[in-house]
């Protein structure tokens, strides 16, 4: 996922992203590490630790299905995926009542 030609960069608790789209701090189809859904958490380097810890980010798959993952340690190598649904109102409504992201429901719009 990510890496599409539609790649924007994002600084984010200063580190630099690249994605697709950055919605209140959290990024759409971000460009991820290599080994990022295999190599365990131990092994990871401080600074990609750093980067990617408790840090949402959301993937966008081609049937419409939107999904949240967390690199939170709940799995041993990989991120966590924290929520799935076809509506993305839905998927800021989670991060919302996660305490990811502030907004009022009025700005639900995508």
């Amino acid at each position: 996922m990510g890496g599409g030609l539609n790649m924007k960069t994002f600084k984010l608790d200063d580190y630099d992203y690249q994605a697709e789209d950055c919605i209140q701090g959290i990024l759409v189809n971000p460009l991820l590490p290599d080994a990022f859904w295999t190599e365990p958490l131990i092994d990871r380097s401080d600074d990609e630790m750093g980067r990617w810890e408790e840090f949402p980010f959301i993937l966008m798959e081609w049937e419409g299905m939107k999904k949240v993952y967390i690199l939170d340690g709940d799995e041993w190598d990989r991120p966590t995926l924290r929520f799935a649904s076809n509506d993305f109102n839905e998927v800021l409504k989670y991060l919302h009542d996660n305490n990811y992201i502030q907004f009022q429901d009025s700005q639900l719009t995508h």
